[in-house]
């Protein structure tokens, strides 16, 4: 399936509802997210992930919570890929 503009959208806006914490804004599995989502699109979607991207200096590994809501994001959008 193609990873088009509203389909990235619609990943972000799940994302924003399942985030619990501020710390998981600049968390790895995250930020890992945001970025596979960028490199899968087929047209440039910066500019819906841009603003929530942050430098690797300000990234975190993960804070051990159980269980990761963007790691489960993430991991039920990768397996969609197949």
């Amino acid at each position: 399936m193609p990873l088009t503009r509203q389909r990235v959208t619609d990943i972000i806006d799940r994302l924003k509802e399942v985030v619990e914490k501020e710390d998981c804004w600049t968390c790895g599995c995250l930020q890992g997210l945001v970025v596979q989502l960028e490199l899968d699109a087929d047209e440039d979607v910066s500019d819906i992930t841009g603003p929530l991207k942050v430098g690797r200096d300000n990234m975190h590994a993960g804070l051990g919570c159980d269980p990761c809501q963007s790691g489960l994001l993430f991991a039920e959008y990768l397996k969609t890929c197949n």
